[in-house]
């Protein structure tokens, strides 16, 4: 049995600046089970080659396939839906599956509102989709779905939601096969060393789940031999949401990663999310040693009272305090903001705005609140709690760049736009990076039109 794995783009002049990321890790692990498995895969990028839809169909056709699977956020689901749709028009016979953060959010009202998918996947994929290639591989009647936890499906004119299938523990994702990442070939290759995040911010969904699952040190390493010895990598990028939340696990991971590029000579580079309530200076200054180029924080608001309304769990004094200790360290530091939060005020967002510009990080990245289903912020909109107003479920318009979905009682959405831009602005301004700030307006120069439109139209009202 061929299987396509699909990851969307939207194909609009403002969203280039998202192509040639690094590769998807969701698809490359759930292609890496698949083929473990015996079945054939193939994976097309759409995110990284700046495929539009037409284009993801021709190359579908060229394959033969009878399941595609495609991976979407909620700001690409729609565009997913075109894929899926051009399949169907195509085929009837073959399988359409969604996954990905919107449908783990919102699996029954997927399959509603999107009648070209088949089955949404919800909660980690790889033990589903291949319980649902196996059904199919093996010609088991349709309603036998039922038996596959963490789907939701079709069945006589109705949908059908399957138990969750409860996450993995650690020593099964040490069992996982590594991505199949011959199949992104010339892209970066990310790593994921554990799973899951303790902590409750209103704004994030935490789609891997409420507690931390980590896989052994030695079997990341094994990994990064791995990319080493077959794809000649000497660098990745962890994609865990709290790198580095548990301080033995680290350790541990530091020592091997010495001794791997020891024994193989090798400068292996590497960044990193982190949490500014963990940073340790000690720590710090050892990942550097061995490799670690760049923490990312998320710090999301310079107001001590928005911080402790979005459950956060930080202070400015901690977050202000770790980014010192990773540039202290060698690390470069780059801390990310929203603009949005419940009850924000022009007066609060100007705090992030100065927070930020003073923070001292070589680079941020500022987004606009988005109401993502699944999320505290989305129960708040829909309950026009927070002072929001819940302007569309348009999902197109669920995007944290130019997004459409809210706007505050005391900030219109125009204004929350502005301010997202002047954050940007002022960082730069204020810490006399004239240069930098030229470089990033010619890297995101569509976006760059578009923030001085937004701003021409709101300055009035600021």
């Amino acid at each position: 049995m061929n299987i396509a794995l699909v990851n969307p783009a939207k194909i609009e002049e403002i969203q280039k600046f998202r192509w040639g990321s690094g590769g998807h890790l969701g698809l490359a692990y759930l292609a890496g089970v698949l083929e473990a498995a015996g079945y054939r895969c193939s994976v097309i990028d759409a995110k990284f080659h700046g495929l539009n839809p037409e284009d993801v169909f021709r190359e579908i056709r060229k394959l033969d396939c009878e399941i595609i699977g495609i991976t979407a956020m909620t700001h690409e689901v729609h565009t997913a839906h075109l894929i899926a749709q051009k399949i169907k028009e195509y085929s009837g016979t073959i399988v359409t599956v969604v996954g990905g953060p919107h449908a783990t959010a919102l699996p029954e009202r997927t399959l509603l509102e999107f009648p070209g998918f088949d089955i949404a996947v919800f909660g980690e994929g790889e033990n589903t989709i291949l319980e649902i290639v196996k059904h199919y591989n093996a010609g088991e009647a349709h309603e036998l779905l039922r038996n596959v936890n963490g789907c939701a499906f079709r069945l006589n004119g109705s949908i059908v939601k399957n138990s969750p299938r409860p996450f993995m523990n650690a020593s099964e994702l040490d069992k996982l096969p590594f991505p199949a990442w011959h199949l992104f070939p010339n892209q970066p290759f990310p790593q994921l060393a554990g799973r899951g995040c303790p902590y409750r911010c209103a704004f994030c969904m935490r789609v891997l789940g409420n507690a931390i699952r980590m896989r052994s040190p030695q079997n990341v390493i094994d990994e990064m031999e791995y990319l080493y010895r077959e794809f000649g990598r000497k660098e990745s990028w962890f994609r865990d949401e709290t790198f580095g939340i548990d301080k033995k696990w680290t350790d541990d991971f530091l020592l091997l990663l010495e001794k791997f590029r020891e024994m193989n000579d090798v400068d292996w580079s590497w960044k990193a999310n982190s949490r500014v309530n963990i940073a340790d200076y000690e720590t710090y200054s050892r990942m550097h040693r061995l490799g670690c180029r760049e923490l990312d924080f998320g710090i999301e608001s310079g107001n001590v009272e928005v911080l402790r309304q979005i459950q956060k769990d930080i202070t400015l004094e901690k977050a202000q305090r770790a980014i010192s200790m990773a540039k202290k360290a060698g690390i470069r530091a780059r801390a990310f903001f929203i603009i949005g939060h419940p009850h924000e005020t022009l007066r609060t967002a100007f705090d992030t705005i100065r927070f930020a510009a003073r923070l001292g990080s070589d680079e941020i990245a500022v987004g606009v609140m988005v109401p993502y289903p699944g999320t505290k912020i989305w129960m708040m909109a829909q309950r026009h709690e927070g002072g929001y107003t819940l302007l569309s479920e348009d999902w197109r318009l669920y995007d944290k760049y130019f997004g459409d979905a809210i706007e505050l009682e005391h900030l219109s959405k125009n204004q929350l736009k502005a301010l997202q831009s002047i954050c940007y602005v002022w960082f730069y301004i204020r810490n006399l990076r004239i240069i930098d700030l030229c470089k990033f307006i010619k890297l995101h120069f569509a976006e760059a039109k578009r923030m001085l439109k937004i701003l021409a139209k709101t300055n009035s009202v600021l």
